[in-house]
């Protein structure tokens, strides 16, 4: 719809209110001496075909040059403007505004500027619908003091949540790691359970998980049945039934020293010495 404006955006060279505005820019007089004489549109002229390749190359470069002029003359509306109407303006003093020949003529053809006789000014239809005239921002613009104390406020806002989470996040998994630590039975290993049982009471026979880890650490799984077989032939010796075991080692010390190492050789020996 005619009079209708439009926002300033990357792809604006290619909207079709910007292309007819090119291309009634193109064809103006005033600007295709101006364009010419610049040295960046060639002069149309020689046979039907020069003329329509050097038309083509002019119109390119005249959308680019209608975008720029567009960016200008809409800053300058968005300064100037009140109620879409700038007062002791003319259609060719927009030209001057944005230093390009023929474009206040050309804002006029697609309904994007009006002369008002009676107002003696300029009026921009519907230009309020996409852009905010000097006066509303003037109105609605915060103070510096204004922006300084909201800034503030949003930053010890930011820290206080922050603050917040952090303290809540460290609550929440020393919590979840209590409840896992209730809820998870102690780990272990059936020869290390056959390895508990055979050791004998005494008040030495303590520390069960520091013994697990020891035993896990010492990969003794894979050697339960002669560390059972041990501990069981330890159990008959002098050491252990004298005075009640009194000589009973713990069996974290057992097993921190690999005491079970050797205990094979040992069995073999006595067999053989049996034999003898």
């Amino acid at each position: 719809m005619a009079g209708d404006w439009i926002k300033m955006r990357v792809n604006l060279v290619s909207h079709p209110k910007v292309l007819a505005l090119a291309e009634t820019l193109a064809t103006d007089d005033e600007y295709q001496e101006w364009s010419t004489m610049a040295g960046f549109i060639p002069s149309i002229g020689g046979s039907r075909d020069d003329s329509e390749r050097d038309y083509q190359a002019s119109l390119r470069v005249t959308r680019y040059v209608t975008v720029c002029a567009l960016l200008r003359f809409w800053g300058y509306a968005n300064e100037h403007a009140k109620d879409e109407f700038i007062g002791s303006l003319r259609l060719h003093d927009i030209d001057d505004v944005v230093q390009v020949p023929g474009f206040g003529a050309a804002l006029q053809s697609i309904g994007w500027a009006e002369y008002d006789a009676e107002r003696r000014g300029l009026s921009l239809p519907n230009f309020n619908e996409y852009n905010t005239s000097g006066n509303e921002r003037s109105a609605s613009a915060k103070s510096a003091a204004q922006r300084q104390k909201e800034y503030r406020d949003r930053k010890k806002a930011g820290e206080s949540d922050v603050t917040r989470d952090d303290k809540s996040d460290v609550t929440s998994n020393r919590r979840e790691e209590k409840r896992r630590e209730e809820e998870t039975p102690p780990a272990s290993l059936p020869g290390f359970d056959r390895f508990w049982n055979a050791w004998p009471k005494s008040t030495r026979k303590e520390a069960r998980g520091k013994c697990f880890e020891a035993w896990r650490k010492a990969k003794a799984e894979g050697h339960a049945d002669l560390i059972v077989a041990h501990v069981e032939t330890k159990k008959l010796t002098a050491d252990w039934t004298k005075d009640a075991g009194r000589f009973v080692e713990a069996p974290l010390v057992y097993l921190n020293q690999r005491r079970w190492e050797g205990a094979e050789s040992e069995a073999q020996t006595d067999r053989i010495g049996s034999f003898i």
